[in-house]
């Protein structure tokens, strides 16, 4: 593994710049306790995640530096890039908008089954005539 210091890269070039850690989180809407990690070459084990990536992007981005030569340099030293793709999201979307589908129609046909003439007693027309006061059947 090549030892090249990206982090010690990221600083230099923050300090020529004369940017204060806080003015770089303020400015990428980032932690300054991540800039720090970042400058420290602190990753959490030895793959970056989208979230990681996304951070040096922007912070390589901020300092004029290509990114992908970050990303390289990333590579050499052993770790990796993992990109990964919101489809299986996107997946499990639709898979709810089949549940939600299925769910209107039974209600719709639960509506319908129970508003159906089979489901009522029947009783005369007459018993449901409204009577005059005063009326009697003798």
């Amino acid at each position: 593994m090549s030892s090249i210091p990206v982090g010690s890269e990221f600083t230099s070039v923050r300090e020529s710049k004369g940017l204060e850690i806080n003015q770089v989180s303020q400015l990428l809407k980032i932690k300054p306790q991540k800039i720090i990690a970042l400058e420290q070459d602190l990753y959490e084990g030895c793959a970056l995640n989208l979230y990681d990536i996304g951070y040096i992007n922007s912070y390589a981005t901020l300092l004029n530096i290509d990114p992908q030569v970050i990303q390289n340099k990333l590579s050499l030293r052993g770790f990796k890039i993992q990109h990964t793709t919101s489809a299986p999201k996107k997946q499990n979307r639709k898979k709810h908008y089949y549940k939600i589908i299925a769910l209107v129609l039974l209600f719709i046909a639960i509506y319908y089954i129970d508003k159906s003439p089979a489901s009522y007693s029947y009783t005369e027309p007459s018993q449901h005539i409204a009577k005059p006061f005063g009326y009697s059947e003798n």
